[in-house]
């Protein structure tokens, strides 16, 4: 994402603080790096592109005729470069090599990766290629070896699970290519990874570990291992590289150092965004993030980073090393312990001039055991730490980190009003920590120094490994490029969400549906966020239920836009705490009929909730005006808003 004005301190870093200055407003990540001395961890041939890696390496013919062939490092298109993948479809849920005529995840690896599977079970691979995983669980009794350049992609982050059990302590999954280029990387999208209990003692076992090449993780899941979620372990003289977009790292446990994901070696490098890092510990530093030994600067954009629990740094920990940096960019830290100190961020300089950079964050309500002074920061962190727009409650500790412009950052604000940990809706259906009504951090940034932020629940990008547009196994459905829709002001919140109390309801979980069909549509134009639903109703009491995450009991008034036409129906809407409980009907019904198109907004009524959580919102069709053709229902948005 786009980072805001700020600069370094130290006198001896003046002239790359006015470079790092206009490079961060423009926001161009490599040149920052460079400014400040370190590696980008994201620096591949074509640099950052939306804030993602480009992976087609500066191929200036890639995709340079779209085709609709799937491409599994640039997207749909002719490649100069790469040979075109192959679809290599796991036919059995059996993680083995037994050569039975099923292609196993096993052999699918072997034969992307151009290995000898000893069987003919899977068809051979080209080297480039994406192994598909239909929806169910996949048991492996022993890890996973990646040695090439391979897509695994699963249905779905709650459809498909890969699951290790039984196995000894090491790694899920390891990945060793030799290789960080653009084109050379491992991609693990629309699964879970987890671990399960064996017949034997549980083992130490991380969820990936990476020795030599490049790692994206995509709209996945790694939860339930015993010595970490993710881990970038460089080799002597190699490079390993860890990128997480749009993801949930949960629920993991370790014994040493980073318990959800953790770079600890030189050549060592990470990458999070827009994801969730939660309930993970550690006995050691980082419970959610552990950075140590790296010498590439990295990044955590866009994500939330709660529930956590270390020795030090709940949170995050970092070991910096000289001439880098770490670079937390709207990003909310809330909520994690540490049994010393720094349950938010614990930071420590392992030699000059190394900075972390804190930009548009919230981190506060963190607990420290130790010395409650210390909850969001270690009082005697030694990093050149430079604040900017940004909470970061340091109420009682003897010193504070600079802020640049001066005065941009709240240190002695303790409440930012943030809701529970919950799933507030967009593409990926990630917890965070919502804004409420009358929180500091609403509109806190200078709009002068925002380039158009992303939130935690936005981004879609092919050239990053995201799957490509469609609406087949595997694909990235076209609504949720558009993301939540922000609240029209220039200003920009702290932290991962953008205050809004409007919902775009193709982007709403479909609870339940009885009509005979429900679809998302984008035509015609002048939809609020270029897309919205069409209830197929054939006739009176057809209905399609939606969840509506409330971040908090109250009050709240409903309203909500249509689109009306001429064989549309009428309609009420009833609201529950969840989808099987009892519906109370709010308001009158309305009329979404129209003589010719138009568009109509709707106030309902007012609800009270008594809890935060997810509620039930279902639009029933009773009948329809008598000079409509039809039932149909057209819903465009939800305005959901306290009082």
């Amino acid at each position: 994402m786009p980072a805001r004005a700020h600069g370094h301190v130290s006198n001896r870093q003046s002239d790359r603080d006015r470079v790092h200055l206009r490079l961060v407003a423009r926001g161009l990540a490599a040149a920052i790096a460079a400014a400040a001395g370190g590696v980008n961890c994201s620096s591949d041939a074509n640099g950052p592109s939306d804030s993602h890696v480009a992976v087609d390496a500066g191929a200036d013919a890639a995709d340079a005729t779209p085709d609709g062939t799937t491409d599994q490092t640039d997207g749909p298109g002719n490649d100069a470069g790469p040979t075109q993948p192959r679809i290599i479809q796991v036919t059995t849920f059996a993680v083995d090599d037994v050569a039975d005529g099923k292609c196993s995840l096993r052999e699918a690896i072997a034969a992307a990766t151009l290995l000898p599977s000893g069987n003919d079970d899977c068809p051979t691979g080209t080297g480039n290629d994406v192994i598909e995983l239909g929806a169910g669980t996949y048991t492996a009794s022993a890890g996973l070896e990646i040695t090439g350049t391979v897509a695994i992609r699963g249905a779905g982050r709650d459809a498909t699970t890969v699951s290790f059990a039984g196995l000894p302590s090491g790694c899920a999954v390891s990945i060793a290519q030799g290789s960080t280029d653009g084109a050379s990387s491992v991609v693990i999208s629309g699964l879970t990874l987890t671990q399960t209990t064996g017949t034997g003692a549980p083992m130490d076992v991380t969820g990936a570990c990476v020795t030599a090449g490049r790692l994206r993780v995509r709209d996945a899941r790694v939860t339930g291992f015993t010595a970490g979620g993710l881990a970038a372990l460089a080799a002597t003289g190699d490079d390993a590289v860890i990128e997480i977009l749009k993801s949930m790292v949960d629920g993991n446990m370790n014994r040493g150092n980073g318990g959800g994901v953790a770079f600890t070696t030189p050549g060592s490098s990470i990458w999070i965004a827009e994801s969730a890092i939660v309930n993970n510990t550690s006995s050691g530093m980082g419970g959610g993030v552990f950075a140590s030994g790296g010498t590439n600067a990295c990044y955590i954009s866009n994500t939330t980073i709660s529930g956590n629990h270390a020795w030090r740094g709940g949170g995050v920990a970092a070991l910096i090393p000289s001439l880098t940096y770490l670079g937390l960019y709207w990003s909310t830290i809330v909520g994690n312990r540490a049994s010393d100190t720094g349950g938010g961020l614990y930071l420590q300089a392992a030699g000059e001039a190394a900075h972390t950079l804190v930009v548009g964050d919230i981190v506060t309500d963190n607990v420290a055991a130790a010395d409650a002074t210390q909850g969001n920061l270690n009082a005697d962190w030694t990093s050149d730490v430079l604040c900017t727009f940004s909470l970061l409650y340091a109420g009682g500790l003897a010193r504070w980190p600079a802020a640049t412009p001066a005065g941009s950052c709240m240190y002695d604000v303790a409440d930012a009003k943030l809701g529970p940990l919950l799933d507030m809706g967009g593409a990926n259906h990630l917890p965070l920590h919502p804004l409420l009504p009358g929180s500091p951090a609403i509109d806190a940034v200078d709009a002068a120094n925002s380039i158009e932020p992303l939130e935690q629940r936005d981004t879609w990008n092919m050239g990053a490994g995201d799957p490509p547009l469609g609406t087949g196994p595997g694909q990235t459905p076209p609504w949720v490029v558009w993301g939540r829709g922000g609240d029209g002001d220039p200003l920009n919140d702290m932290g991962a969400y953008e205050f809004s109390p409007r919902w775009e309801v193709e982007l709403l979980t479909v609870a339940d549906v009885s009509a005979s069909g429900h679809e998302v549509v984008a035509d015609p134009t002048g939809w609020s966020h270029g897309a919205g639903t069409h209830l197929q109703a054939r006739g009176p009491d057809e209905y399609v239920t939606y969840e509506v995450p409330v971040p908090e009991a109250g009050a709240y008034a409903i309203s909500l836009r249509l689109r009306a036409t001429s064989d549309s129906g009428k309609a009420t809407l009833s609201i529950a705490d969840n989808s099987t409980g009892s519906f109370v009907p709010l308001g009158a019904s309305f009329d979404g009929y129209a003589p010719a198109d138009d568009w109509r907004t709707v106030t309902v009524g007012t609800v009270a909730f008594a809890a935060a959580g997810k509620k039930a919102f279902r639009f029933t069709v009773t009948g329809n005006n008598e000079a409509s053709s039809g039932y149909d229902l057209f819903l465009d948005d939800l305005e959901v808003t306290k009082q």
